[in-house]
């Protein structure tokens, strides 16, 4: 760039002198008046000089620019930089996943060991029962959460570990419909078959 400005000086130092030249050839006699093609020169030549600066200006300008452009060295250095907090930034995420398994780990262990001990002594807190008596002078059928129970005349039979809330129930051959009804925990619901 410098170079190139060097040639234009130049080829400016050059058609300057060219007029200067020219113009005293072309002087009269009397050397008081400049002739029209001298001036005309003159004109030529400090327009050129104008642009010429103007050029320089120009020419500067895309000098400082280019000089603030990044270089290789910077883009690397700034690319180097941002993988390196991200890499420390994912390793740290994967060791506190990594902790967070190792708890999870033990919780369940722990549970495992637990719920063994714990079944085995025990008895559902949610759970009642429910009695059935036939009074009936013969065999009778009862139907309890669609399971049915045969029962002979005078017998009683204990149904044990029914899940609390409501069941269903009906005797066959005496209700027509199912009925619902709620078993609280630890309760015993008596049903009853007795002649009409």
């Amino acid at each position: 760039m410098r170079r190139h400005w060097k040639y234009c000086q130049a080829a400016l130092v050059l058609a300057i002198v060219l007029a200067v030249q020219s113009s005293a050839v072309g002087q009269g006699p009397e050397g008081d008046k400049t002739p029209p093609d001298a001036q005309k020169t003159l004109q030529l030549l400090i327009k050129l000089q104008e642009s010429i600066d103007q050029l320089k200006k120009q020419g500067d300008d895309l000098q400082r620019q280019v000089s603030n452009l990044p270089d290789e060295q910077r883009i690397d250095y700034q690319i180097r930089k941002t993988l390196a907090k991200e890499l420390k930034d994912s390793k740290d995420e994967i060791a506190a996943l990594r902790q967070q398994l190792d708890l999870l780990q033990r919780d369940v262990a722990s549970l495992k060991a637990g719920a063994g001990s714990r079944t085995a002594f025990s008895s559902p807190a949610t759970a009642g029962r429910i009695r059935l008596v036939n009074t009936f002078p013969s065999q009778m059928t009862v139907i309890v959460n669609e399971r049915s129970y045969r029962l002979a005349p005078g017998a009683t039979e204990m149904l044990e570990n029914i899940p609390a809330g409501q069941f269903t129930y009906q005797v066959l051959g005496v209700q027509p419909d199912l009925l619902v009804r709620t078993l609280s925990p630890n309760e015993t619901f008596t049903i009853t078959v007795y002649p009409r």
